[in-house]
């Protein structure tokens, strides 16, 4: 779990890598989806209209607001594409302000 600590209500970004290690392309238009409740505002950008062949690197780079609030709040994403259908394993960042 990555971990991003620093002044309540500033603005952050990270990049997550990620590795198709399994034997078939992955779909077009994969994105990173937050699937769980939290008051931190956050956007992705993952892949537009490409899809990530086998042992292909996809590297998104998640844009953070740490809440106003002082605290640790714990974000799981997901990978997902088409209709929000999620795929490999959850990815964590954990926000400390």
């Amino acid at each position: 779990m990555n971990q991003i600590t620093g002044v309540a209500g500033a603005d952050y970004s990270a990049v997550c890598k990620f590795k198709n290690t399994g034997m078939m392309a992955w779909p077009q238009n994969v994105q990173l989806k937050l699937i769980n409740r939290t008051v931190v505002h956050y956007r992705t950008l993952g892949l537009d209209n490409q899809c990530v062949q086998p042992y292909d690197e996809l590297n998104i780079t998640i844009e953070v607001k740490l809440p106003e609030t002082l605290g640790k709040y714990l974000l799981n994403f997901r990978l997902v594409y088409g209709d929000n259908i999620e795929f490999g394993d959850a990815v964590s960042l954990c926000l400390v302000s």
